[in-house]
């Protein structure tokens, strides 16, 4: 990692991981591109010393069909405990992305979110890639284990802004507590994708900020530039994001991740403006590293990540670094 030296002037550091260590923890059915298995987001639930993980299983033609949630004991090792289909979600559902998975800090329950493409036209259930809706963020009944999560309990709780500069989509959510009070980043788009935030006092009614985008295009990233999760640091929050190039081979999806950083949650600097500093050690057509979410832990930051092979599939792995308390 790089290392916080005031006496050198380098008063922020962020986690130099190495991806070419790791552990897979999901694949897609088909390892070819276009199939994926990612946009992990973890828990930590304290009070039964387990880790809670859910990503999405993509297929090149029917896209986003399900999402999994899985249980480790480690933080290394999951195992799947409940899958939930598309059509589970509803006949309105037509691709499902990133969910964003917590515990509510005023009852200790989980929460998840969860960001799916919905054709409000209630046309015929989508058989072929390419049928387009508006992209959503929904919210689940908490709940005390999550293998209970009930799609029944789903409730829209943001959508895209008409005028505003998130008109086209809200998706891809990242949920996290500050006290009693949520934050949400999300992918705001409308000609481009960029960081948007959300604040609430309860989890189901979202005010959004109205200096958004919070964190926008430049540098490297001038394609997208897309939330992907927070990590504390002594001296304030690191957010990972994840950004691609106009130049770079199908820019929509070759996202690699990048840190920027925030003592506000609203304000950023970028940390990497040059280049990405997490790419995939496997690459063949794509350098994507992207969906990242951290945990830090008392000896240990761990990251998940979506990641390209070299076939071109995407898989979810997690890699991790040993601290000290200089984090």
């Amino acid at each position: 990692m790089i290392a916080l030296k005031s006496g050198e002037k380098i008063f922020v550091s962020f986690p130099l991981f190495d991806l070419n260590k790791y552990n897979v923890i999901a694949q897609p059915r088909k390892l070819s591109e276009g199939n994926w298995a990612g946009a992990p987001s973890v828990v930590y639930d304290g009070n039964s010393d387990e880790y809670w993980l859910v990503y999405r299983v993509r297929d090149v033609v029917e896209r986003g069909i399900e999402i999994h949630i899985a249980k480790s004991k480690d933080g290394l090792r999951f195992k799947d405990e409940l899958i939930l289909t598309r059509e589970d979600l509803g006949d309105q559902v037509i691709s499902v992305e990133r969910s964003s998975i917590l515990k509510n800090p005023n009852n200790g329950k989980f929460m998840l979110y969860i960001s799916y493409e919905k054709d409000f036209a209630r046309g015929s259930f989508p058989k072929k890639y390419g049928r387009r809706g508006r992209w959503v963020i929904s919210k689940f009944e908490d709940i005390d284990d999550p293998r209970d999560f009930d799609p029944n309990t789903l409730r829209t709780v943001l959508t895209g802004s008409p005028g505003s500069v998130d008109n086209a989509s809200v998706k891809d959510p990242y949920v996290f507590a500050i006290g009693k009070i949520y934050l949400m980043y999300y992918i705001g788009a409308g000609t481009f994708e960029q960081t948007f935030l959300a604040y609430s006092n309860d989890g189901i009614k979202w005010e959004k900020y109205s200096g958004n985008p919070v964190f926008t295009l430049g540098g490297w990233h001038d394609y997208a530039t897309r939330p992907c999760s927070i990590l504390p640091i002594r001296n304030g929050f690191l957010l990972i994001y994840g950004g691609s190039n106009v130049d770079w081979y199908a820019p929509v999806y070759n996202i690699a991740s990048g840190f920027a950083y925030t003592q506000d949650f609203k304000n950023f600097i970028d940390l990497t403006p040059i280049s990405p500093v997490l790419t995939s050690p496997t690459s063949n057509k794509y350098k994507t590293v992207r969906y990242c979410d951290v945990l830090k832990e008392e000896s240990r930051i761990l990251l998940y990540y979506e990641v390209a092979r070299i076939d071109d599939a995407f898989e979810t792995r997690v890699s991790f670094i040993s601290i000290d308390n200089e984090w």
